[in-house]
């Protein structure tokens, strides 16, 4: 009996080392579940928080994606309009430069006319020149032929005069002779 005894006592006391253990085995669990319980809660709280932040990465992706388009949309809007007035500043620049040429071309135009004209002017005035010397050269033969002229006028007059004195002379000669004959025809 004492050895049942002791066999009981040592059974009792191996099934409450047993139960001890259990128990202990048994808190450690319900830490490691409680822990378990702690750490899926904080997992299921970072899901949570996960699944907002894609939520709003989603929202903020698809304003971004929206923004995006209504930029290239303005963009592509703003290029047709820089496009529109390139191309009327390029027609602009050729209307220009036609413009210019068409002036220049007048330019060329009238500087040859201006140059003609200059030609034609100093010509003119060439000719003006030498008609001017021509016309002092007239004038001076004119002055020179004038004094002749009243040279030669002295001259008939003196001439004139002779004339007149010889005409009288002779006359008086030729009086005097009929007077000569008529006196030796009476005699």
């Amino acid at each position: 009996i004492s050895s049942i005894i002791k066999e009981r006592e040592d059974t009792e006391a191996t099934m409450e080392l047993q139960i001890s253990e259990t128990k202990k085995e048994l808190d450690t669990s319900k830490q490691g579940y409680s822990l378990t319980i702690n750490h899926m809660n904080t997992l299921e709280q970072k899901i949570i928080q996960l699944e907002k932040t894609v939520i709003d990465i989603t929202a903020a992706s698809g304003r971004h994606v929206k923004a995006k388009q209504e930029l290239s949309r303005c963009l592509d809007k703003e290029k047709l309009v820089f496009e529109i007035e390139l191309k009327k500043a390029q027609m602009t620049v050729v209307a220009s430069t036609a413009k210019v040429e068409k002036i220049e071309l007048m330019n060329k135009s009238l500087s040859s006319a201006l140059k003609e004209k200059d030609n034609a002017v100093a010509q003119m005035e060439r000719k003006i020149a030498e008609r001017e010397n021509e016309g002092a050269a007239v004038k001076m033969e004119l002055q020179q032929a004038g004094s002749h002229v009243k040279n030669l006028t002295g001259k008939i007059a003196d001439l004139e005069h002779v004339v007149t004195e010889t005409t009288a002379s002779a006359t008086l000669h030729a009086h005097s002779k009929k007077e000569l004959d008529l006196v030796l025809q009476e005699k």
